[in-house]
């Protein structure tokens, strides 16, 4: 698992300092750069979870609840990247079709500014995965320490916020998510097969 971790790291720092070479002046490259960013994340939420993992298993003494932390830390946070992958995938997929229905009209409608407009909102629903724990000092006797815990500042509202993170991240992001990438993708082949046989048929009308 670390040696994939690190490949992917790698991988994505690389096309991520790729992307930063070549400049933002295309909005395409804003786009793939959040997709980069968003894999390395997942990557190092995965490193981080599975060494918490290890540290528990293992019984290592910290300073902190390896698995409470963990979980508050990248647990939902991982949730919400993941689906933003598919949200950022979606959207190329959406600048893909604009450029073969609109080719003229593209530059105009899909700006920098629009575009990573629309990145960032994708991004917003990470800030709420840290909304109602709190980072807490917990005596623990069978450790005789004290130890940096993660707790839910009100049980009601863990409860209801676990909910809301299954709905949205098992359910209405995946099923939106993965029902617009095909859509998408059946409507440019469909548009570039008319495409070519519109070449075609000019190009044999000249010939004639």
């Amino acid at each position: 698992m670390l040696v994939i971790n690190t490949a992917a790291f790698i991988d994505n720092s690389l096309n991520i300092a790729v992307f930063v070479k070549l400049g933002f002046s295309e909005p395409s490259n804003i786009s793939l750069t959040a997709l980069a960013a968003t894999d390395l994340a997942l990557v190092v939420l995965t490193t981080w979870t599975n060494l918490c993992i290890l540290f528990f298993v293992h019984g290592t003494s910290l300073p902190f609840h390896p698995t409470n932390i963990a979980h508050v830390s990248s647990g939902p946070m991982y949730a919400f990247a993941s689906r933003t992958v598919a949200w950022v995938t979606a959207f190329i997929r959406f600048e893909r079709c604009l450029c073969i229905l609109l080719p003229l009209k593209v530059e105009k409608s899909m700006t920098r500014r629009s575009t990573l407009m629309i990145i960032t909102l994708t991004f917003v629903p990470l800030v709420y995965t840290y909304i109602g724990y709190e980072f807490v000092w917990v005596f623990y006797p069978h450790l005789n320490a004290t130890i940096l815990d993660a707790l839910p500042i009100d049980e009601e509202y863990f409860v209801l916020f676990e909910k809301t993170i299954t709905i949205i991240c098992g359910v209405i992001q995946p099923i939106l998510a993965f029902s617009i990438v095909p859509i998408y993708a059946v409507f440019l082949v469909d548009q570039l097969k008319k495409i070519s046989s519109w070449r075609k048929s000019v190009t044999s009308a000249k010939g004639q």
